[in-house]
């Protein structure tokens, strides 16, 4: 079945009406998930339903497509998409699980279709729900409709990350019973490791009682003050530090008050070693300035030091169970792969009749004279089969002791998927690699449909003097020699796509509303960014010809394979090394079966 409408149901790091920000892979549990389509988020009726759509997760949002039911609603809200009425898409979602203000996880219940304008005066609806667990929760569960604003800037994507985060905002984040868990063991590890600074200079007893008074008396019943008293409401709590629990304490400890002015000073400085390292070691004045700070307001500045301070911080926590890929975008190599004829048989075989010549042409007949016989010309092309693989190994202790997480399903995951955008890339524009390369994907086997014959890729060349709404009609008017099936797609760059989405007319206004105006002028199906594409060029006749665009149906590219030649994944184990090594594994051809089906269009540069 069709989809009627495909758009954005949300998109990574934009900011919401009321500044929450979607990140990446919040919704991915539901890629492929089917949801209800209804209008403007009502849900109190069944008329109200317009049909479904099917979610599909990306690296820059949640991608759906709609379609619409035979309702009088649904014929209604079609006939509003298809006439651009309509062109607005929001989400309503619930057990929302975000952190300052970043939605990192939640179920998307619903699509809906809304009206124009109304996402910069969207409001998000809260509903809290629920809080687990003691102290302050790690998450906020909420129930709310999402309807994105305007992209946000890079530097404030850096400091809402939860890796940027400060000591000093995570200490603020905790529970009043875990700070004072916090000054209960830097005040023990102080008292317990660090001498009196005077303790080895003097031995009279009243300068110590000087000392002592100077900063204060500071019994253990007094300095356990938040430990015990508040946070325990009078009970004892042993000092798990002090073998001589009880005797009078002379060492130097680290007061409520010292611990918040070193997290004032750690923002200040961007670091809560450092500014633990500053505290002991006595303070600049243009340092405490510039914190908001003085000489008085610090206690002890000179009387303490804690060796080895990093065992007090906590571990670094990853935020995902598995590490993320650092990848290109490959949302376009599904359509490729599902795009293309499959064929049972792996050496491909194409034959043409060339009828075009006058030879072929009927011909008329005079009484009397000799017939001649029509002149055909045949031609063939065979392309055979290659072998494109991805293998992997691990050791076998590495998989053992790797416990939070399912390494080798990652470890697929990843040969899985670059084997798919390899295939891909051979069928659009080749692999790309020298013909010296011993890892080159053979052109002579999977035929690259930007380097094929003229014969099956018409190529267009196009002077890169041409911009704008020329640079478009050219392409339409290349358009007049295509002789594929149906409706084709164009395949560009996202900074091409860009560059015609914002085409102005003379008097500074936008011509098109979105690239389905653009495509529908140059007469293709869709438009389709592909990042491999960025780049590519070849040299003719001396002449550097830079990609613009692929247009081809992939219904006339067929790509076989035998059945021992399908996919494959295998696995084994080395006992000699002992490791685990597994390959994915394929032996296909591809090319293009019907002749005049593709349009490659090229920017040449001009004479001179």
């Amino acid at each position: 079945m069709t989809f009627n409408f495909s758009g954005w149901a949300t998109k990574n790091d934009m900011v919401c009406s009321d500044g929450r920000i979607i990140r990446r892979d919040a919704f991915k549990h539901q890629d492929g998930e089917k949801v209800p389509l209804v209008w403007q988020h009502k849900h109190d009726e069944p008329v109200t339903v317009l049909g479904y759509a099917i979610l599909h997760n990306s690296d820059d949002g949640m991608y759906t497509e709609g379609y619409f039911n035979d309702t009088e609603a649904g014929k209604t809200a079609k006939l509003l998409v298809e006439h651009g009425d309509i062109d607005k898409l929001s989400i309503w979602a619930n057990q929302l699980k975000e952190k300052s203000k970043n939605v990192l996880h939640g179920v998307i219940k619903e699509v809906s279709l809304v009206l124009s304008g109304a996402n910069p005066g969207a409001v998000i609806d809260n509903v809290i729900l629920a809080h687990g667990g003691l102290g302050t929760p790690s998450y906020d569960q909420y129930s709310a409709i999402i309807c994105s604003g305007e992209l946000i800037e890079f530097d404030e994507i850096e400091h809402s990350n939860d890796e940027n985060e400060t000591m000093a905002d995570i200490f603020e984040a905790l529970s009043e019973k875990e700070k004072n868990v916090v000054y209960f063991m830097l005040e023990q590890v102080a008292a317990a490791n660090v001498e009196h600074s005077d303790d080895d200079e003097s031995d009279d007893p009243d300068e110590d009682e000087d000392e002592s008074l100077e900063h204060g008396d500071q019994s253990d019943d007094e300095n356990l003050e938040h430990s015990q008293n508040e946070n325990n409401g009078g009970n004892d709590m042993p000092n798990v530090f002090d073998q001589n629990a009880g005797t009078q304490r002379t060492k130097p400890i680290l007061s409520h008050d010292d611990m918040k002015n070193i997290l004032v000073l750690g923002e200040s400085l961007g670091s809560l070693k450092k500014a633990f390292l500053e505290h002991m070691s006595g303070m600049d004045e243009e340092v405490l300035a510039h914190a908001g700070l003085d000489k008085d307001s610090l206690v002890h500045a000179n009387t303490y030091g804690i060796e080895n301070i990093d065992i007090l911080f906590p571990d670094a926590v990853a935020i995902d169970r598995s590490p993320d890929f650092d990848k290109r975008r490959t949302e376009w190599v599904a359509g490729v792969l599902n795009g293309v004829k499959h064929s049972p048989i792996s050496r491909i075989k194409m034959m043409y009749a060339d009828i075009t010549a006058d030879e072929a042409r009927a011909k008329g007949y005079i009484k009397g004279n000799e017939k001649f016989e029509e002149v055909i010309k045949l031609f063939k092309r065979v392309t055979s089969p290659t072998t494109i693989y991805k293998k992997q190994k691990l050791d076998r202790n590495d998989i053992t002791d790797i416990v939070d997480m399912d390494v080798v399903a990652w470890l697929k995951m990843e040969m899985r998927l670059m084997l798919d955008e390899e295939i891909a890339r051979c069928i659009i524009i080749g692999d790309g690699r020298l013909a010296s390369d011993p890892d080159k994907v053979d052109d002579e086997c999977i035929r690259p449909i930007y380097l094929d014959d003229a014969k099956y890729s018409i190529k267009v060349p196009m002077l890169s003097t041409v911009t704008g709404i020329d640079e478009i009609e050219a392409i339409a008017e290349a358009m007049d020699n295509y002789k594929g099936s149906g409706a084709p797609t164009l395949y560009t760059t996202r900074a091409k796509m860009r560059a015609w989405k914002f085409i102005k007319d003379e008097n500074g206004h936008y011509m098109f509303r979105n690239l389905s105006d653009v495509a529908d002028l140059i007469g293709v199906k869709n438009i389709v960014d592909i990042e491999v594409m960025e780049g590519v060029s070849r040299d003719i006749e001396s002449t550097e010809h830079d990609l613009l665009c692929i247009i081809v149906n992939l219904r006339d590219y067929t790509v076989g394979a035998d059945k021992g030649g399908k996919l494959a994944f295998f696995d084994g184990f080395d006992i000699d090394f002992n490791q685990f090594k597994y390959l994915y594994e394929t032996r296909i051809s591809g090319s293009l079966t019907k002749i005049y089906s593709a349009v490659v269009v090229e920017k040449a540069q001009a004479a001179g």
